[in-house]
């Protein structure tokens, strides 16, 4: 409603001073519908107690929108995704699991190193129901096609002892990405054509173990996040219900597009302990802190012939401006146990607890002070994740890992959106580690990632969607994944 009132009043503003002579809109790209994905960078790791160490990941994790947790990532350790995530804030099998309880980074010693990376094939479908423009006009177009995709994600973590009990650990890696990419002219296009968004994380951790039954830990979170996203914008809807139709313009018929991308840094912090109450029996818990992401950028309008320009040149709106997103990342808490059994046999458990209230909306501001504020409505609530897992030693070299998990998406029907199709999921997964020597491991992971059907349910009731239409159907999606990694100890 805010913009159809603002595009109103510029409109009656400049209709006598400008004449609606179609033109190529300021800024306009020339490049495709679909947004280019990211291209991965070196990475270095610290050497005798100077850490350095920047990672740019090879592409969005496009899974991410469809397994649960928001767009909480899991992709850091191969040893836990073996189990499911079981184990996560246990397990310290070794310290690519520190990510998720810093505690964890006290039972290692002397410099440790693992390079890693997780392959993720993922697929997501929709079946339209209806959709129609707020005027009762039917939109046009494909069901979007297969929106998942296959990306690789690697990650990084060092460790060295200090004196006095002690110990520094560094890893890059990524905790929160998405992406969705649709198939240009699909029915949900006014929504959603592609989603992105990654964040590379830096992780500075401090542990300390003043007993042996306990440790605890510290670290930093530095996070650099960068998100793009595509959407096509119905300019023969505006013009019907704005301009009676002066421009020539048809519901459907006269699309456009907005191109979005913003990037900005923020610091969070994490906190975890790590108990062993009696032998063979650990406790972990850990905490990871909010972070507040202000993303700057630019907004890239392309009016699409016409209509569009036209409309430009007479609202002023619709041209390419600089823009801001507010994104709040959820705490997180996480407790988990590891117990021994006889014969070989140990049980890893896990559950967390992601908080996602804090995510109400995705709003957009524009310098351009005609351009009205964007909102995505999501009504986010807290979520929860569980798993539960066992490893066997089958020798003195060979470790056998499996697991399960329960994933809950933090929307519903009645607030989903095609950017972020997020679905209530089970993990199935196996994993296997080899003692190649007693200094260098490798760890092997493949699991699978069974989303429940959700519905897309979004109305013109919604003024927010005053211009993107009713849009109503089912979504599926499935993820695979594949992950390795290598360690070694010196």
């Amino acid at each position: 409603m805010q913009l159809i009132i603002q595009l109103q009043r510029t409109a009656s503003q400049r209709t006598n001073a400008m004449p609606m002579i179609p033109h190529k809109a300021a800024g306009a790209s020339d490049d495709s519908a679909k947004s280019e994905r990211p291209i991965g960078k070196g990475l270095n790791l610290f050497a005798a107690g100077q850490a350095i160490l920047v990672i740019a990941v090879a592409a969005f994790f496009g899974s991410a929108a469809w397994a649960g947790s928001g767009f909480v990532l899991r992709s850091q350790s191969a040893s836990t995704l073996g189990s499911a995530q079981a184990g996560m804030t246990a397990g310290a099998d070794d310290i690519s699991t520190f990510v998720f309880n810093p505690a964890e980074l006290a039972y290692g010693s002397g410099v440790q190193f693992i390079a890693g990376s997780t392959l993720v094939f993922s697929t997501g479908h929709f079946e339209p129901k209806s959709a129609t423009t707020v005027l009762g006009t039917s939109i046009s177009g494909g069901n979007g096609g297969n929106s998942g995709s296959q990306v690789l994600l690697p990650n990084v973590f060092g460790a060295i002892d200090l004196p006095g009990g002690f110990r520094l650990g560094l890893a890059a890696t990524s905790t929160y990405g998405l992406g969705s990419y649709w198939s240009d002219g699909w029915i949900g296009r006014y929504y959603a054509l592609n989603s992105q968004l990654l964040t590379t994380d830096v992780m500075p951790v401090i542990s300390y173990r003043p007993i042996s039954a306990v440790s605890v830990a510290a670290g930093l979170d530095i996070q650099y996040a960068e998100a793009k996203t595509t959407s096509a914008v119905d300019f023969g809807t505006i013009d019907q219900v704005l301009f009676g139709g002066l421009n020539g313009g048809q519901p459907g018929g006269s699309d456009g597009l907005v191109r979005n991308d913003a990037k900005s840094w923020a610091v969070g912090y994490m906190l975890g302990v790590l108990a062993e109450p009696i032998d063979g029996t650990r406790i972990g818990l850990s905490f990871h802190s909010q972070i507040r992401q202000s993303l700057t950028g630019k907004s890239n309008f392309e009016t699409g012939g016409a209509v569009g320009a036209s409309i430009a040149a007479i609202s002023g709106a619709f041209v390419s401006t600089g823009v801001r997103s507010d994104l709040a990342l959820p705490a997180t808490v996480t407790l988990g146990v590891r117990q021994e059994l006889p014969g070989r046999w140990v049980l890893v458990g896990d559950i967390e607890w992601i908080g996602w209230h804090t995510l109400s909306s995705l709003t957009s501001s524009f310098d351009n002070p005609l351009q009205p504020i964007s909102t995505v409505p999501l009504n986010w609530h807290d979520s929860w994740f569980g798993a539960v897992g066992a490893e066997y030693q089958i020798s003195d070299r060979i470790l056998l890992r499996s697991g399960i998990a329960y994933d809950q998406t933090p929307t519903s029907d009645a607030n989903r959106v095609p950017a972020i199709p997020n679905l209530n999921s089970i993990w199935v997964s196996i994993g296997l580690r080899y003692d190649i020597t007693d200094r260098i491991a490798m760890d092997f992971a493949y699991g699978h990632i069974f989303s429940k059907q959700g519905q897309i349910n979004q109305s013109v009731a919604n003024a927010n969607n005053t211009f993107r239409g009713n849009l109503q159907g089912t979504i599926s999606g499935t993820v695979d994944y594949v992950a390795t990694q290598i360690g070694f100890r010196f």
